[in-house]
Parts: structure tokens; sequence; C-alpha cells
């Protein structure tokens, strides 16, 4: 089976930019499982123009602007929906064309376009109606909020298939009502793949040097606007470790990821004005999460069944989530398999982080029953891999009958 998938982001190890691994996920995860996968996606300065990840993944990266220096809109560890300058918004259109062209050029190779976000399965939907070729969609929720609702249900109605990979939440629900479409249940896919031993890598157990007593917090994922005004701890971590410092000296947390240079230059202020630096370390963008993930004792990043928040279950590692909008709609359950914390309330966030210290097992229990909890909803590559092309053969074989 030749899979196209089509994708406003994908990692970059060139660039240190891991934004978009659960795409990179499914396309190894179709790979493995025998499939020809080319994925189609913006380049960015310093990227790879074509780049073989495996015998049967092949990522194609466009250029659209030149010189390629002056292309605005991809930027490293960066959404393209918060470029905001006079370039990147007249580079929009441009990128868009381009896009499109390159679906075009590619789509006759494929049986199946696998489209990321509802913009490209937009631009996706000439090669259904000129090549006849199956469109399948799987929505990440920044282009359900970004893009007008009117647009975004004309682009179910079209596609052949939309992908509900996020468990039972109500958000769900609400959304497969909203925009109505053949919706097919599948599993999450993730990476379970440890490229480290038992070592802890060299720049995390530097930054200890404490020895194994220590307390091992770990934020993952990128910093940007629209996190701080979900309520994400970010700033306030910084600040719920000032508190915590007062009366403990066996905790350190490490910020992994990467993203807004005016949001990283806060943090780093306020660890220095707090003089925090013996306890917090930034890590920066990592290619193999998993790593570090399995040091750590508390995870800090998830929202609802993420990316994140699948990273850090998915080792059986506990973690914090912001008690608002669907993370309190959904099975998680405080002090049962996760911890909860309001928003903004930074003696709230210190205590929960003590409430996590102060007993490793019981910590340890959250996060066994955190693993059994999102285990419903995930698979591994090779797993989920065959499972997905099962669908895309239904889907297939649905329209020839």
């Amino acid at each position: 089976m030749n899979i196209l998938i089509a994708t406003t982001s994908f990692p970059d190890s060139r660039n240190n930019d891991f934004g978009g691994k659960f795409v990179l996920n499914e396309a190894m995860a179709y790979a493995l499982n025998a499939a020809s996968v080319r994925v189609v996606t913006p380049h960015q300065p310093g990227a790879l123009k074509k780049e073989r990840l495996h015998e049967h993944l092949q990522v194609l990266r466009f250029r659209y602007f030149l010189p390629t220096r002056l292309q605005r809109l991809k930027i490293p560890n960066k959404p393209m929906y918060g470029q905001r300058s006079p370039l990147s918004l007249f580079q929009i259109p441009l990128l868009l064309a381009v896009f499109a062209l390159q679906l075009l050029r590619h789509g006759p190779w494929a049986d199946v376009i696998h489209c990321q976000w509802t913009l490209t399965a937009l631009l996706a939907l000439p090669c259904k109606w000129l090549f006849r070729k199956k469109v399948v969609l799987t929505a990440r929720g920044s282009d359900i909020r970004l893009l007008p609702g009117i647009v975004n249900r004309f682009i179910h109605a079209r596609v052949d298939a939309v992908i509900d990979c996020y468990g039972d939440q109500k958000w769900t629900t609400e959304y497969k009502r909203n925009f109505p479409a053949n919706h097919i249940k599948l599993p999450l896919i993730v990476d379970r793949t440890v490229t480290a031993s038992d070592r802890m890598p060299p720049d995390m157990s530097e930054a200890l040097k404490a020895g194994d007593d220590v307390f091992n917090i770990i934020y993952l994922g990128r910093f940007d606007q629209v996190k701080l005004d979900d309520g994400l701890p970010i700033l306030t971590l910084i600040e719920a470790a000032r508190i915590l410092d007062r009366d403990h000296d066996n905790f350190h947390i490490f910020f992994i990821g990467d993203g807004d240079a005016h949001i990283k230059a806060a943090m780093t202020d306020r660890v220095k004005q707090y003089r925090l630096d013996h306890c917090i370390t930034f890590l920066g963008a990592k290619k193999n999460v998993n790593s570090y993930l399995q040091f750590c004792d508390l995870g800090v990043g998830g929202i609802s069944f993420n990316a994140v928040s699948q990273e850090f279950s998915g080792l059986k590692k506990a973690q914090l989530l912001f008690l608002g909008g669907y993370n309190q709609e959904t099975p998680w359950k405080d002090k049962i398999n996760t911890l909860f914390v309001e928003p903004e309330n930074i003696p709230g966030l210190a205590e929960a982080i003590t409430y996590a210290m102060a007993d490793k097992v019981r910590l340890k229990e959250i996060g066994n029953r955190a693993y059994q909890l999102v285990e419903r909803y995930v698979n591994d590559l090779n797993k989920g891999g065959a499972v997905y092309l099962q669908a895309f053969f239904d889907v297939l074989t649905e329209g020839r009958k």
C-alpha cells in the first residue's frame, strides 16, 4: 500500500525540532508494516529537502519561498499559527498553493492520502476528485479552533474517513456531533522505544550531582502562548519551585522542549532572579525523550490524552494535569491515576508536588493506574501500524463494493 502523508508539522532532527512527533510515529508505524510512505511537508531553513528515515519512509520538504532563508511560516520549534510578521502573512497563499501542487504531483502515486490537520485535507481534495484517491483526515485540535466551523464541516463531509483516536472524552463526542463524517475509531500510536539503557543521559546526571535520592520532575512540551493561556504549568512551575526550595533540597525540575523566544527568556530570567539554577535545568528539545522520561518521578505538560500525556503514561509515570477544560471531563481522577492542580494556583501546585514527593510508592501506583487507563487507547508502532493499515484497506475496499 502506498500512503502519502500531508502534514504542516514533522520532526527535523537537524534543527532539533521534534514538533509533530506523533505524525512521525504514524509514518514509521506504516513503514514497519511494509507500506511505502511519503511525507509531504513544508521546508524550513536548515532542513534537508529529501530525507529517508526508513527503507519504506521518505520525507519530502518543499520550499515555498525564495531565498530559502527568508521562509517565515515554518520555523523550528514554533507552530505555524503563531507566525504574525508581515513577511510570514504574505507567504501564506504561496505555501498553500505550493502545498496543493505538491499533493497533485505525488497524489497519483498514493493509494491513501492521510492528512494531518483539516487544512491539508482541504488541499488534498483535488486529488480525490481528479485521481479518485482516498483522503483520510486526522484533526488535531488547533485546526478545529482556528478555521471557521463552516470550513471544517465542509472538509469533514467530503473526505473518505476521519480518524477518532482520542479515547472516551467529552470533547470527542462534541467534535463528532459538530463535524459529521465517516468517523473510524483507532488507537493512538505511541513510540515506546527507549534508546538509552539503564544509564541516565549525561546532561541530566550532570545537572543533579546530588545522588540517587533526588525527586526528578520533567516538563515536556513546547513553550508557547496557547499553552500559557490554557493554564499549563510553565512559568508557574518555576514559581512553585521557589516555594519548594524553602523546605526541600532533594528535587530537580527539568524542562525538555523549545518554543517562543520571549517565553524562554521569561523562564530563564525567573530562574536567575530566584536563584534556582541548582534545582532547575533547561535541556532543550530532545529526540530520545523516553531516555529521559524513564528517570523522572513526576511528569508535567500533558493535556488529557495528548502526545505528552501518552509519553508519561506509557512509561508508567505519574503526571500533573491542570484542573480545567476537558481534563476534568475525562477518566483522569485526582490522586487515583493523576494529580490535578488548578491553573495559576502556585501554592496548590507546590502542594501537589509535595504530595507526590512524600510517598514514591503511592506515586508509582498512580503511574501504574495511568498506564492501565491510557493502554486502552494506544498501540505501539508495530501493532498500531497494522491496525491503521487494515482500516485504510477497509476504506479502499468500501469504495469498490
